[in-house]
This record gives C-alpha cells, structure tokens and sequence, in this order.
C-alpha cells in the first residue's frame, strides 16, 4: 500500500485586525477536511 503525503498549509492572522482575512485563507478555514485549533492562553502574558 502506498501511503499519500499530507499537506500543511498555516493560516494566521496576526497582531491586526481579525476581521482582515485574505481570500486564501478563508477559503483553506472553509475546507471539510481543515482542521484548525486558536490556541489560547490562560493569564496575562
């Protein structure tokens, strides 16, 4: 059996506005087959 390589493709939205997304990008998050997590942090930083 031959495996298939995966594809990692990162999205991120920076320091701006998270409202400013390219077209690229949304259309990866809008994928059935993206996994995505927002890692968030507990406390001040």
């Amino acid at each position: 059996m031959q495996s298939t390589p995966g594809k990692l493709i990162g999205v991120s939205l920076g320091p701006g506005d998270p409202d400013l997304i390219t077209r690229a990008a949304w259309t990866q998050l809008q994928r059935r087959d993206t996994r995505w997590v927002y890692p968030v942090r507990s406390g001040k930083s």
